[in-house]
């Protein structure tokens, strides 16, 4: 029973929501870090589902047949809880967020005269289906000061306190912006953050509300701009330890990230960049080429639709303990704009190394088993040298390492690593000058089973290169 749905067909709509949820399988993280996982269940077979003993028609009739305002927006409109007509211009958009419940019980709480509340548009989480309920002309009561709805278009979207990361769908995202960008050309809606322009419910004045909760802003306003989006973003694991010693020879933080073209058009970039910004968000330095230790920038690149373009690995160092925000970003037209951000802190040098974690704890510029810190320490195995041509054969017990070092001459341009005839599931990891870890490496071929694994790498100069072999499972 679906008694909070207004109508028979929402509620139909909704049983083919759950069923298609129990069919396909869903992963999910809640607001406490809680993983959600509903495995898919074979057999089930929507299109022959019978409801309180009848079949019936799965497309959704909106209650009102009137066109949406929008053209890819199905319309539903409510008879209550709105204005007619509006004493204002349209010149700002709202987000917000359902913070509780679901797409269509959305829906059907703005059809519910009670409810005193509606907005123009809700978005849905699975697959970015938009649906229409106030129509544009009118003054949906969203944003909680009539003033501002007089002016706004509100969207609602499905993304919830105790299920955040529902605002990770792309669809969406992509949804929305594309149809805030509609509407921005049609009433000239300003396109920076604020009012008049585009914001957030909690960001309207005289209100106080979580509402629209952790929307990723940088990646939503890229969409809007037509922007590349940022689809894959990595930096050094936490955690991370200041290191007053560091330079950009010997630094403490990498980071990298890709970008695609999702729009129909051609970007053209002027420059791409990745930055560490300050707290407040004002720059502080570009990540660099670990080679060269220049800053590294990708300039005058077009990405048609659909291309991909990598960022690779680059470094920085951060001498001093804070919080740091880490910034793709993209020069467009002379404008610099954010793609994507994170947040992250670097805690203080510890007096000891950690001697299996990746990291410089103390900032003396020695990690893990490099530092006389972790001498005798259970987490660093024996290291054994190998010479070049060198064969050795051993075995590695689960959940442990085998460590081998293997220095390479100024004329040896090229260092090959293989790791073969295995019985069992090992994995082979080679880092340059220290030794590597599940999640700071130089080669990680990620092979499975008993498959054989190898990594070729760049040598230039007289080099220790390390070389591990992990246990996964023997």
């Amino acid at each position: 029973h679906f008694t909070a749905l207004f109508n028979e067909e929402l509620k139909k709509e909704q049983v083919i929501r759950y069923y298609t949820v129990i069919r396909d399988g869903i992963e999910s993280t809640t607001l406490w870090n809680e993983s959600i996982v509903i495995l898919p269940q074979a057999g089930i077979n929507i299109e022959s589902l019978e409801i309180n003993e009848f079949s019936f028609d799965f497309a959704l009739e909106a209650a009102n047949t009137a066109a949406a305002d929008y053209p890819e927006a199905n319309a539903n409109y409510t008879s209550c809880n709105y204005t007619s007509g509006r004493n204002h211009n349209i010149d700002t958009w709202v987000n917000h967020w359902i913070g509780t419940g679901t797409y269509l019980g959305a829906i059907s709480w703005f059809h519910n005269c009670s409810a005193q509340a509606s907005a123009h548009f809700v978005i849905r989480a699975s697959d970015g289906e938009i649906t229409q309920v106030v129509r544009t002309q009118d003054t949906a009561w969203h944003a909680g000061a009539f003033d501002y709805n007089n002016r706004s278009i509100g969207v609602e979207h499905e993304a919830t306190l105790a299920n955040p990361e529902l605002w990770n769908s792309v669809p969406m995202l992509q949804a929305s912006a594309n149809m805030a960008r509609y509407f921005a050309n049609l009433y000239s809606i300003p396109s920076n953050r604020g009012v008049p322009g585009i914001v957030g419910h909690n960001e309207i004045p005289g209100t106080s509300t979580q509402c629209p909760g952790n929307l990723p802003w940088d990646q939503w306003m890229s969409f809007f701009a037509g922007m590349p989006i940022v689809y894959e973003f990595w930096r050094k694991a936490d955690p991370l330890y200041a290191d007053p010693n560091s330079d950009i020879w010997n630094p403490n933080f990498d980071a990298q990230y890709k970008v695609v073209n999702n729009g129909n058009e051609d970007i053209y970039i002027d420059s791409l960049a990745l930055s560490v910004h300050d707290a407040d968000d004002n720059h502080l330095f570009d990540l660099s080429d670990s080679d060269t230790g220049q800053a590294r920038y990708y300039d005058n690149l077009v990405l048609t639709s659909g291309e991909t373009h990598h960022f690779v690995f680059s470094v920085g160092y951060i001498q001093e303990p804070g919080t740091y925000k880490l910034v793709a970003k993209a020069q467009i037209d002379g404008d610099w704009h954010h793609l994507a951000s994170q947040d992250f802190v670097m805690l203080e040098a510890l007096d000891n190394e950690i001697c299996n974690d990746g990291i410089d704890n103390d900032g003396d510029s020695y990690i893990d088993c490099d530092d006389f810190d972790c001498t005798n320490n259970s987490a660093c195995p024996v290291m054994t040298d190998l010479t070049s041509g060198q064969q050795v054969s051993g075995s590695v017990s689960q959940d442990n390492w085998k460590q081998y070092k293997i220095t390479a001459s100024s004329s040896d341009t090229e260092l090959q690593v293989d790791l073969t005839n295995l019985s069992a599931d090992v994995d082979l990891y080679v880092r340059k000058d220290s030794s590597p870890t599940e999640t700071v490496y130089d080669c990680r071929p990620y092979k499975g089973g008993t498959s054989s694994e190898s990594c070729t790498l760049t040598n230039s100069g007289a080099t220790e290169w390390y070389i591990s072999v992990y246990g996964y499972q023997t």
